[in-house]
């Protein structure tokens, strides 16, 4: 996917570490978000339709996990995402 080519191209270039998960059904959300390992500083989601449809679902559990979410259309910040670019 080339948006995840490029965030790990930015994030290599300012020293940051990127772990991939993906998310094909509803039930791997809350595995995901189980699978992240310590210490995660943020999270940014790549958007398609299946992740706009479960948007409420992945910004609780990141708030719940007190965990920065990044995406990068406005939408997600109405529905506190903590911002979008």
């Amino acid at each position: 996917m080339l948006e995840m080519g490029e965030a790990r191209a930015a994030a290599g270039t300012l020293g940051l570490e990127v772990a991939s998960l993906e998310i094909r059904r509803t039930e791997d959300i809350a595995l995901a978000f189980e699978a992240l390992k310590a210490p995660v500083d943020a999270l940014y989601v790549v958007v398609d339709a299946f992740i706009a449809a479960n948007r409420t679902r992945i910004i609780t559990l990141a708030l719940g996990a007190r965990l920065p979410t990044i995406f990068n259309t406005r939408d997600f910040v109405q529905a506190w995402a903590l911002m979008s670019y």
